[in-house]
């Protein structure tokens, strides 16, 4: 990261300035669930060791286990230089894994549903992807499937980000086993009132709007691959889930991510109706953010990443579990 965010002074851009603050925060927050995105497992620019091998080690000795996923092509190619992952961290004391955790690459989902060549190739461009664990809650025997993802940003390619968005939520249903609980949280690189978040929240989303039918891509024939139901012209979403912070504030967070070139909120925790947000995170202003580097943003000599962390507090809708404090897991999401 050290030659990106450049505003930003060079000794807070070092893996060991972020990571010591990362730290700090987790050892604050104590959160039972830990969703990190950008989390690198290769490194550049002279610094030496592995960043999420260190994250992990430092984890499981203050009593936490990680499952990670590095990007990858559809192809089964991983670049050589640094790369970046997602991870899923977890109190060892609170949850239990029986079963394995899932990687899905979207590119490889989206091309093998692909009806032309153009749109193969158009859609196989990233290597995102989306990491699936599911978890035993050890007080009260029940099972949870916890889902994080980190979207492709390029606001260029809005229909690669909605179609990444579509195999993510066939994914969460394939995984889910009948109507246990699910919480996803991540970096969806996307606004309030992108077509990504209407998707995930209502259900559904028109494959006639602008986001799908770029002049571009009517001129280059390529198509939008089908890994969901439609009916007429709709797409549907298998999981609609609801968002922690639109609950339990009423709306999102104003901001989640702060730079000079850009500020607004991509980060969300989704969960189903299964579970009752009873709280969320409480996160400092647009103008604390703004305020640092000289008015430049973050991140920050105080904020290890140009994102924010968000959490949120969850108990089980049953009537025992939301007598039972021990029932009531904290998950926070955070960019590294």
């Amino acid at each position: 990261m050290t030659h990106y965010h450049e505003y930003c002074p060079a000794n807070f851009r070092t893996w060991t300035h972020r990571s010591n603050l990362l730290k700090k925060s987790i050892k604050l927050e104590t959160p039972d669930i830990l969703m990190l995105q950008e989390l690198q497992s290769t490194l550049e620019d002279g610094e030496t060791g592995n960043l999420a091998e260190d994250m992990r080690s430092w984890l499981l000795l203050n009593g936490y286990e990680m499952e990670y996923g590095r990007k990858i092509a559809h192809n089964g190619y991983q670049k050589a230089k640094a790369q970046l992952g997602i991870a899923i961290c977890w109190n060892a004391s609170v949850f239990h894994q029986e079963e394995v955790a899932t990687k899905v690459c979207f590119a490889s989902e989206l091309v093998d549903n692909c009806s032309t060549e153009q749109s193969f190739q158009h859609f196989s461009m990233q290597s995102h992807v989306c990491l699936l664990v599911p978890l035993i809650h050890i007080a009260s025997g029940k099972r949870i499937l916890f889902v994080t993802t980190h979207l492709v940003s390029d606001p260029g390619v809005s229909e690669i980000k909605f179609a990444q968005a579509t195999v993510l939520m066939r994914e969460i249903e394939k995984h889910r086993e009948g109507d246990s609980p699910v919480v996803l949280a991540g970096d969806f690189n996307s606004l309030p009132d992108s077509l990504v978040y209407q998707f995930i929240k209502d259900g559904i989303a028109a494959l006639s709007s602008p986001e799908l039918q770029r002049d571009e891509l009517l001129k280059r024939r390529i198509e939008m691959p089908t890994v969901v139901p439609t009916q007429d012209d709709f797409i549907l979403n298998p999981v609609p889930m609801q968002s922690a912070y639109l609950t339990v504030d009423s709306k999102e967070p104003d901001v989640t991510n702060v730079t000079p070139d850009f500020e607004g909120t991509l980060d969300f925790i989704w969960f189903t109706p299964d579970l009752k947000c009873q709280n969320v995170m409480k996160l400092p202003s647009y103008q604390t953010l703004k305020a640092e580097n000289n008015s430049m943003g973050i991140p920050s000599e105080r904020y290890p990443s140009d994102h924010i962390p968000i959490g949120a507090v969850f108990a089980f809708q049953d009537k025992q579990s939301l007598e039972q404090q021990s029932s009531s897991p904290t998950v926070v999401a955070a960019a590294a």
